[in-house]
């Protein structure tokens, strides 16, 4: 009986995602868009800083192919960082890693409040 349970109890923990923050080792900066008017009303884009956070990033296999005579690559990655409330997939967020900007995909939460895996994609064209 208590060998049944020490399984049931090992193969529980095995099916749960832990967060490894030892692993958090690349800074990156958590942006988003926002919107104003001007005097003449037309909008004016800017992007401001929501949160500078610790991350493990991980790139992932790309894709590449041409759309509209134009080449277009997309490379993935998977980005672990802590539990935030703050962050959507949406257009208005995304995440500015070596300078280059990463749009969020979908969000995935680890554990109970732990932390999030964030999907994301930089688009390049030439």
């Amino acid at each position: 009986r208590n060998t049944t349970i020490c399984w049931i109890l090992i193969n529980a923990l095995q099916s749960t995602r832990v967060m490894n923050i030892g692993k958090l080792d690349r800074l990156v900066v958590i942006k988003e868009a926002t919107f104003s008017q001007d005097a003449y009303g037309q909008n004016i884009a800017s992007n401001s800083t929501l949160a500078s956070v610790y991350a493990r990033f991980e790139f992932e296999k790309g894709k590449v192919g041409f759309e509209a005579d134009t080449f277009i690559g997309t490379a993935p990655a998977k980005v672990t960082i802590r539990y935030r409330s703050d962050i959507q997939v949406s257009p208005k967020h995304f995440i500015e890693y070596n300078s280059k900007d990463w749009f969020i995909r979908s969000v995935e939460e680890i554990g109970r409040k732990e932390g999030l895996i964030l999907r994301v994609e930089e688009k390049t064209t030439d």
